[in-house]
């Protein structure tokens, strides 16, 4: 099993917000000739890192904010137009 093929999984998992059954079909984009059971078992793993809680290795700066995503309206006018 590939490591990079399980990131790119936890990735389509958890940033791109796809399906397991979706994410198997995407892997075959990113890993060309890799066989059906080897995404398909790539997706099981992170799918099961996930439900540990663990928190996946992004590399640095690609990762989740720690504090969630940005909201709107975060800084500048005022909700509404007014200034």
């Amino acid at each position: 099993m590939d490591a990079r093929m399980i990131e790119k999984a936890l990735f389509l998992l958890c940033r791109a917000h796809v399906s397991r059954q979706e994410a198997v079909h995407a892997l075959a984009a990113y890993f060309p000739g890799s066989a059906f059971e080897d995404r398909l078992t790539c997706v099981h793993e992170a799918s099961d890192t996930v439900h540990r809680g663990e928190r996946p290795r992004w590399p640095a700066g690609s990762g989740p904010r720690p504090n969630g995503p940005r909201r709107a309206g975060g800084g500048g006018a005022p909700a509404g137009g007014a200034a």
